[in-house]
């Protein structure tokens, strides 16, 4: 990330490193992003990502109890855990009202 961010910053006229058209076109061509969503955008595509997930985990087993032990399903169980925290008013997470309704 931290390399990404001084590219970033030349890219901007910012920072130690100079930035080169011949580098612009280089790091376009392999699809480097020179303004990143907000963190916003980024959590409500990871939240949406991973009700997908759930969705697809509950089709194939019948239920959306994830365990977190499961090596297959470490992550999802691990969101899981989060959510039921974050319904219960526990842990770091606050889920919206529009959250807790798209979990039920």
């Amino acid at each position: 990330a931290n390399w990404s961010n001084n590219m970033r910053s030349a890219y901007k006229g910012k920072g130690k490193t100079k930035m080169t058209e011949d580098r612009i076109h280089r790091l376009e061509a392999i699809g480097f992003k020179w303004i990143l969503p907000s963190s916003t955008d980024r959590s409500k595509n990871s939240f949406d990502e991973r009700i997908e997930d759930l969705k697809r985990f509950k089709e194939k087993h019948g239920h959306c109890d994830v365990s977190q032990s499961s090596k297959e399903y470490t992550s999802l169980g691990g969101w899981s855990n989060n959510m039921r925290s974050g319904y219960k008013g526990k842990g770091k997470m606050k889920l919206t009202e529009d959250r807790i309704h798209r979990l039920e």
